[in-house]
């Protein structure tokens, strides 16, 4: 009989124990990146002229994305890491790259040993 007293009593005990226990939320979602969205080259020169140079539109998300175009037929990428800044930059791609952001501007530099690209980038409105 006290056993089952004992255990009547300590049972609601609990009950509102776990009730007013705080509970665990969900981890809070990553703040956005400034430079998230879909980014579009709007103008290319290349030196010396003469190359076909074409950049496909790019997806960031986050702090990372990577360039990709293609230059005489041969497709060539630079995958990069956004600085706090803006900033950006990779010497071991397959063409050295750099470049920063500038609210919904983007400027890139490639530079092979055959010639320096510079390309503006735009961020598509939403």
């Amino acid at each position: 009989m006290k056993l089952t007293l004992s255990i009547l009593i300590a049972c609601p005990a609990l009950v509102v124990a776990a009730a007013a226990w705080p509970q665990a939320k969900p981890a809070p979602a990553p703040a956005k990146s400034p430079f998230e969205g879909k980014w579009n080259a709007q103008s290319v020169q290349c030196t010396p002229a003469g190359s076909t140079t074409r950049f496909a539109p790019m997806t960031i998300r986050g702090n990372k994305f990577t360039a990709r175009w293609t230059r005489d037929g041969r497709t060539l990428s630079c995958d990069l890491n956004i600085a706090t800044d803006g900033s950006f930059a990779n010497k071991s791609c397959d063409v050295p790259s750099s470049g920063k952001f500038n609210g919904d501007n983007m400027d890139l530099t490639i530079q092979s040993n055959e010639r320096i690209c510079k390309i503006t980038f735009t961020r598509e409105k939403a």
